[in-house]
């Protein structure tokens, strides 16, 4: 969004000299992203088992490649940050699938971590609402 942003702000008079917008709002929210970042790649292989259990008829290689990031974003979040509302998480990652990837992302990704959420629920791998 910043990146697109930035773009838009572009004045040719101003050649190579652009003025970029900021890459985080605040220290908060780039420890947030880098937390977040971490956790995403550290447990990258659990997050595509939790979704390729929760995709059978779909083989994880026919799944939109910008889907799997999603969810596995979502993952991240949703159990590694106890105060966000699981809730709020899947809301901010489907809102992110609709823009970002297909059509039907939104209703794919919706569904897939749904499943996921409630697995995690009954196993008691995940505690908060």
């Amino acid at each position: 969004t910043f990146v697109l942003k930035t773009i838009k702000r572009f004045d040719e008079k101003n050649g190579v000299n652009q003025a970029l917008l900021p890459e985080f709002k605040d220290d908060e929210d780039q420890e947030f992203a880098r937390r977040l970042f971490r956790r995403t790649i550290l447990n990258c292989d659990y997050y595509r088992h939790l979704i390729s259990e929760n995709t059978r008829n779909w083989d994880l290689d026919r799944v939109a490649f910008m889907d799997v990031i999603i969810m596995q974003c979502a993952l991240a979040e949703i159990l590694s940050f106890p105060n966000i509302p699981v809730s709020v998480s899947l809301n901010e990652y489907v809102d992110i699938a609709k823009i970002y990837s297909t059509a039907k992302s939104g209703s794919f990704v919706n569904g897939t971590l749904d499943g996921i959420v409630n697995q995690l629920k009954k196993e008691g791998k995940l505690t908060k609402n």
